[in-house]
């Protein structure tokens, strides 16, 4: 695993005796952990995470929204309307997030303020960046006075939560996840999205979607196989590749981003990105169109999709809060940590 370059600045500030034997993790788990643990000596119960997830479950955004879907009238119907509705989510959050990191200055002491958007503050703010760390719609008139006391009296605690916070927001921040290694991270974002073009009973990888009915189940997995480590050894003689220092070079997205089957799921922080692969279609002339009329006038319309037991009248959006996948980093260990949404981050190539 490449040692990110957190764990090497620290490793230069030990003694040379330490240097070649201490070891240093800056693992995504960890800075959750470390968030979590810091929230709760402020707030106690009310910030930590199972406590938070058991809120999230049993608010009325988890329960008004469709979880399962058995059958296509399951699928909630959005309109255009729903879409802006979610695009100005997306806008207004980003400005949040501006307002956050122009506050963040280390000469002047802005805590409270970003404290407050960021809405680890007592009094719940409606437009916070984080709606779930902290369970502050729970809290009493007592518990936020009590609470208001002990952040007076803990003013560099959190300070130093914020600090942390407001970090998760600036791109190229390296930190270790169990599958991947070391990931320089992009912007924080507050949902999680998936577009597909038509509605398949369960989201498949690419690995387990088409079958060839000419060969084995077994021989197409290790032809497929084959195919991946062809594709990695060709990237490794590219300059790009060779000369990347600054995080674990993830082959295996790369490969799925240049159209080889693997057993991983695009997930995509962007919403306009999920829309348009809920929108539009691959061709046989290897370039994407919008989907017409045509193609999902009825269940068959695109035979590809129902050849493979899918129905071509929906396009499909899923959508989940970021957040919450950062609690469940905080409770998983790291053998179920394989299970969880984790980025890829940047790379040599563009994807």
């Amino acid at each position: 695993m490449r040692e990110s370059i957190q764990a090497q600045q620290f490793r230069l500030t030990l003694s040379k005796e330490l240097q070649d034997t201490a070891k240093a993790s800056f693992s995504y788990q960890q800075f959750w952990s470390i968030i979590s643990n810091y929230l709760q000596e402020l707030y106690g119960k009310y910030a930590n995470p199972e406590y938070c997830l058991s809120s999230y479950f049993d608010s009325e955004e988890y329960k008004n929204n469709c979880q399962i879907v058995n059958c296509c009238d399951d699928i909630p119907l959005i309109n255009i309307d729903n879409i802006n509705d979610m695009l100005m989510e997306e806008e207004n959050y980003l400005k949040n997030i501006q307002k956050v990191l122009n506050l963040f200055d280390f000469n002047n002491d802005n805590t409270i303020k970003i404290a407050d958007t960021l809405g680890i503050l007592p009094n719940k703010n409606d437009k916070a960046l984080f709606r779930y760390i902290f369970i502050n719609n729970r809290l009493n008139e007592k518990e936020i006075k009590k609470f208001d006391k002990n952040l007076m009296e803990n003013r560099n605690l959190l300070k130093l939560i914020t600090d942390m916070l407001v970090q998760s927001f600036n791109d190229g921040y390296l930190l270790e996840f169990p599958a991947t290694g070391s990931v320089m991270t992009q912007q924080h974002s507050r949902y999680y999205y998936r577009g597909e073009n038509a509605f398949y009973h369960i989201s498949k990888a690419s690995s387990y979607r088409t079958i060839d009915n000419s060969l084995p189940v077994q021989i197409q997995r290790i032809i497929d196989r084959m195919r991946l480590y062809q594709c990695w050894e060709t990237l490794d003689r590219f300059d790009a590749v060779k000369y990347w220092k600054f995080s674990e070079i993830n082959y295996m997205a790369l490969s799925q981003h240049y159209g080889f089957k693997t057993p991983m799921l695009d997930i995509t922080s962007d919403l306009k990105t999920a829309l348009f692969f809920a929108c539009c279609k691959y061709g046989s002339d290897n370039k994407w169109h919008p989907l017409n009329n045509n193609d999902f006038l009825h269940v068959d319309s695109r035979h590809y999709i129902s050849d493979n037991s899918g129905d071509s009248r929906y396009g499909l959006l899923y959508r989940t809060p970021s957040e919450i996948t950062d609690l469940r980093w905080c409770t998983e260990g790291n053998s179920t940590a394989f299970e969880l949404i984790t980025p890829v981050g940047y790379q040599p190539f563009m994807r």
